[in-house]
C-alpha cells in the first residue's frame, strides 16, 4: 500500500511530522507552504538507502525546482530561517 508522509522542515537536518494520507493530492493539498514536503513509503517497507528519501519532494516549489529534489539535501530555506529567526546576513 503506497502511503505520502507530510512534513515540515524545521531546523535543519529536523522535520516535524504533519501527517500520513493515501492519495498523493490530498498529500499535496496538506502543505501551505515552501517548508512542507511529500515523502512517498509503502506500508511495511523500509525505505532506507543512501539517498535520505527517495521520491520526496516540496509540493510549493515545484514550479522553480524539479520535482526529484530530495527534501532532506535542500537547505535553501534554511538561510532564509536563520536570517529572519536569528538576523544572521
Amino acid at each position: 500500500m503506497k502511503l505520502y508522509v507530510v512534513g515540515k522542515t524545521t531546523v535543519f537536518p529536523a522535520w516535524e511530522f504533519c501527517g500520513v494520507f493515501d492519495d498523493e493530492d490530498k498529500a499535496r493539498l496538506a502543505c501551505p507552504d515552501d517548508r512542507h514536503f511529500v515523502g512517498p513509503c509503502e506500508l511495511n517497507i523500509n525505505i532506507l538507502t543512501d539517498e535520505q528519501w527517495p521520491g520526496s519532494y516540496y509540493p510549493r516549489q515545484l514550479a522553480d525546482e524539479d520535482e526529484s529534489t530530495n527534501v532532506l539535501d535542500d537547505t535553501s530555506w534554511f538561510d532564509e530561517w536563520d536570517r529572519d529567526e536569528h538576523g544572521a546576513k
